[in-house]
C-alpha cells in the first residue's frame, strides 16, 4: 500500500526481542564484508527488504550470486 509509512531499519530493529543482534547499514563494501563474515562463520543472514527497483534484494543477488 503506497499510503503506508516506510519504517526505517533503525526503528524496525528496536522491535526485535534482542536489538543487539542487528545493525542498520548502507549497501556498500562494508555491508558485503559483514555479510560474508557471517556466512563464512556458518551464520544465517536475514536481509529484510520491501523489494522494488534498486532494492536490497537485488543488491544481495548481484553481490552474492553463485559462481
Amino acid at each position: 500500500d503506497p499510503g503506508q509509512r516506510i519504517i526505517p531499519p533503525s526503528e524496525m530493529i528496536t522491535h526485535l526481542s534482542d536489538p543487539t543482534i542487528a545493525t542498520p547499514m548502507k549497501r556498500n563494501a562494508e555491508l558485503k564484508a559483514a555479510i560474508q563474515k557471517h556466512l563464512d562463520a556458518g551464520d544465517m543472514v536475514v536481509a529484510m527488504a520491501g523489494g522494488g527497483g534498486d532494492s536490497l534484494d537485488e543488491w544481495i543477488r548481484a553481490e552474492f550470486k553463485p559462481a
